[in-house]
């Protein structure tokens, strides 16, 4: 295969990831997309998720935090087995989330996903996001100058 085609393969695993899981809410492709081995690293105070379970249930706790949740995709680079994508989130806060109760708040932040690719499952990512801004845009952290 070639590295192009390669490349194009990585990014739609990424594509389908945040379109099916995130935005259509289709757990069951978890499955297909994730890998068994699978390792996520998110900003604290996350532990790492593990394997296709871990991920569905995180994107089942922040779907049902955030029921009206849409993952848009700013920008995609991929080359060889990685893929880093830019993305926004937005949502309305209707449910419990972690520890928060439900504000009412709609909420738009940012951040950044490194994914490596093998098989066109996706088997690592790292993320880094404006998780600071969440809890502003929530209330819950009221930062004074």
């Amino acid at each position: 295969m070639s590295n192009a085609m390669e490349s194009y393969d990585n990014r739609r695993s990424v594509e389908r990831y945040f379109e099916e899981a995130w935005n259509q809410g289709n757990i069951a492709a978890i499955d297909e997309i994730i890998a068994a081995d699978f390792v996520g690293t998110m900003p604290p105070p996350n532990q790492p998720l593990r394997g296709p379970m871990g991920v569905k249930e995180f994107v089942t706790a922040d779907r049902l935090a955030y029921p009206d949740l849409h993952f848009t995709l700013e920008e995609t680079v991929a080359e060889a087995n990685k893929v880093v994508a830019r993305w926004t989130m937005r949502g309305t806060h209707l449910n419990q989330w972690k520890i928060f109760p439900p504000t009412g708040k709609s909420i738009e932040f940012c951040g950044v996903t490194i994914f490596t690719i093998k098989d066109s499952q996706i088997h690592r990512f790292f993320v880094i996001s404006d998780a600071l801004g969440l809890l502003q845009q929530l209330g819950v952290l009221v930062i004074r100058s």
